[in-house]
C-alpha cells in the first residue's frame, strides 16, 4: 500500500495532528510537512502529536540528516514539542535514529516516543480527560484509513 496521510490542526488546543498510513520514507514526509506548515490555521509555537502506528517504515540514517535540514530551512523553528506515536519495534528503532538527529540537529523541537495516545497527550500537557469535543476530533483523525 503506498503511504497516505491526514492531518488537523486544533488551534484552540495548540496542537496539530498527524497520521500516516501505508509505506512510508523520508522523501514522503516533506509534502505533507509542507502542507501542515502552510495551512492558515498552523502556528509554529503548535506541539504535535504524530502518529506513525500504520506504518512501515524505511528511513536511512542519512535521509533523516537531509530532513532535519529541511526542518531549518522552514519557519518552524519556535520551541516545542512532538509526540510520535508508534507500536512496533521497527518502528521504534526508526524514530530513535530520527530522535537522536533532533539532539544532534539543535532545532527547539523536542521529539519524543510514545506508544500511547494518553501518555502523549500528558507530556503535552493536554488536558483530555472530559473534553468530549476534544477527544472527538483526536479520534476522528487517528481513525482515519486513509486521505491523501
Amino acid at each position: 500500500m503506498e503511504g497516505s496521510s491526514v492531518y488537523k490542526i486544533l488551534p484552540e488546543h495548540n496542537v496539530y495532528i498527524l497520521k500516516f498510513l501505508g509505506e512510508l520514507n523520508m522523501n514522503s514526509i516533506k509534502p505533507i510537512m509542507i502542507e501542515v506548515f502552510s495551512d492558515k490555521e498552523y502556528d509554529s509555537k503548535f506541539n504535535g502529536i504524530i502518529d506513525f502506528r500504520n506504518v512501515n517504515m524505511n528511513f536511512k540514517k542519512e535521509e533523516i540528516e537531509i530532513y532535519f535540514n529541511f526542518l531549518a530551512s522552514q519557519n518552524a523553528l519556535n520551541k516545542r514539542k512532538v509526540a510520535l506515536l508508534t507500536e512496533t519495534p521497527s518502528q521504534v528503532y526508526h524514530l530513535t535514529l530520527f530522535e537522536e538527529q533532533s539532539k544532534k540537529s539543535q532545532l527547539p523541537i523536542l521529539f519524543k516516543i510514545f506508544s500511547t495516545l494518553e501518555a502523549s497527550l500528558d507530556w503535552l500537557e493536554i488536558k483530555y480527560k472530559d473534553n468530549f469535543e476534544l477527544t472527538a476530533n483526536i479520534q476522528e483523525i487517528l481513525s482515519t484509513k486513509s486521505n491523501r
